[in-house]
């Protein structure tokens, strides 16, 4: 799918990312040799450049730019994808999230293949409580991404806060951040 640094440097542990998947997860490090310890993320630099260099692809640049024209009102119409699929819900939309939630930074923690075409990406925002979205990415026949929809991740506080731990201070660093 063309993101081979966030799937490979990601792809050990999407299933702690992303549980529902069905994937298996290979411990990565652990903050402290107590068994009860919890896991931390740990790129190599080869990882980390792979990975910012997934976030600079075009793809991951139309999900910022549509974030920040939903929030700023560039992007209009009942079912523009800053409502998404699921707005008949309330509190689904991209508009409908406190604006400090989703106005920040976020991370890529897993890209794939849409069954209705495009991808699918998963995002992290850096800010408390790190909300996430499925983001689908389609490409217009002139090959540019286009963002189609933002859907919540249904994940409870704990999962959430489990995932934001495990990411530790990538979350928080504008290199590996958009």
């Amino acid at each position: 799918n063309g993101y081979e640094g966030a799937e490979k440097v990601l792809g050990s542990f999407t299933a702690y990312l992303s549980p529902d998947d069905g994937s298996t997860v290979t411990p990565v490090t652990l903050v402290s040799g107590s068994p009860d310890s919890r896991l931390r993320l740990y790129m190599t630099p080869h990882e980390a450049l792979r990975y910012q260099g997934d976030l600079e692809s075009p793809a991951v640049r139309a999900i910022r730019q549509s974030i920040d024209d939903c929030l700023a009102g560039g992007i209009s119409g009942a079912d523009g994808p800053c409502m998404g699929h699921e707005a008949t819900i309330p509190g689904r939309s991209i508009r409908e999230q406190p604006r400090e939630y989703v106005s920040g930074r976020f991370a890529l923690l897993k890209v794939q293949d849409s069954d209705s075409g495009g991808e699918v990406f998963t995002i992290m925002f850096a800010d408390s409580p790190h909300l996430a979205f499925d983001v689908l990415v389609q490409k217009t026949l002139d090959g540019l991404p286009v963002v189609r929809g933002f859907k919540p991740r249904e994940w409870n506080h704990q999962e959430t806060a489990k995932r934001a731990f495990f990411l530790g201070n990538y979350l928080n660093d504008l290199a590996f951040t958009r």
